[in-house]
């Protein structure tokens, strides 16, 4: 290996450092300090975060709807005759 060199594990999806948890990742060779420094490991937890947001914007939704339909099915406009 050339001098100033480093061979570094990239993930393949993100290209980003690589990581078992994150997948496949493959080697890159680098000047030393122009590898990226941030993790694949980041990402998922991005990912993750970002699934936990959306669940709760659809649970805040549901919510919405469900009072909705309770005001509807209460409101005096329904009422038999």
């Amino acid at each position: 290996m050339p001098r100033g060199v480093e061979n570094v594990d990239i993930d393949l999806e993100t290209g980003l450092l690589g990581d078992e948890a994150c997948g496949p990742s493959y080697t890159v060779a680098f000047m030393k300090k122009t590898a990226p420094d941030q993790s694949c490991t980041e990402y998922i937890e991005d990912d993750v975060l970002d699934a936990e947001e959306a669940k709760e914007e659809v649970r805040k939704e549901k919510d919405k709807l469900m009072d909705k339909l309770k005001r509807w099915f209460t409101s005096e406009e329904l009422e038999m005759e």
